[in-house]
């Protein structure tokens, strides 16, 4: 079951996500309705952040996410379809092998790479900072983000 609350007025998602560079290029996922953000989904009852992001990698892309770290912790604030959505992203760093085909568990959604200069193509909108603030602050980073879409 994943850790997702829905009330009269809104939903709460617990969500983790990766961040897996390669050559000066970071992993994406786009969904059919041609949102961009890092690979990732929800939290399972029962499950830690790191478990479960340790899964998500495994059962999406059919590889090993290996030296995971905690990188930051976003509280995302956004509207999607008329609903407003509140979601606490725990983002790990971590590694995988590249030589490994990347495979798609799910037909709506779609593995790419993308350069870390075009980060703004990610939502939420807030991890084109990542890079700069990982390298200004200790980890893992917390940062709120207020995002219509």
């Amino acid at each position: 079951m994943d850790l997702t609350v829905k009330t009269t007025t809104g939903t709460l998602n617990i969500r983790v996500a990766a961040w897996i560079e390669n050559n000066g290029k970071i992993l994406c996922t786009t969904y059919s309705n041609g949102i961009t953000t890092l690979p990732g989904r929800r939290v399972k009852l029962h499950e830690t952040t790191e478990e479960a992001i340790i899964r998500e990698i495994a059962e999406e892309m059919s590889v090993s996410f290996k030296n995971v770290e905690t990188l930051a912790i976003i509280e995302n604030f956004f509207t999607l379809n008329n609903q407003s959505l509140h979601e606490f992203i725990y983002v790990f760093k971590g590694t995988i092998d590249y030589s490994e085909i990347i495979n798609t568990s799910e037909a709506e959604e779609q593995f790419h790479w993308i350069d870390l200069e075009d980060l703004n193509q990610l939502k939420p909108s807030i991890i084109q900072q990542l890079p700069q603030l990982i390298k200004q602050f200790s980890l893992p980073i917390h940062l709120v983000n207020k995002d219509n879409q």
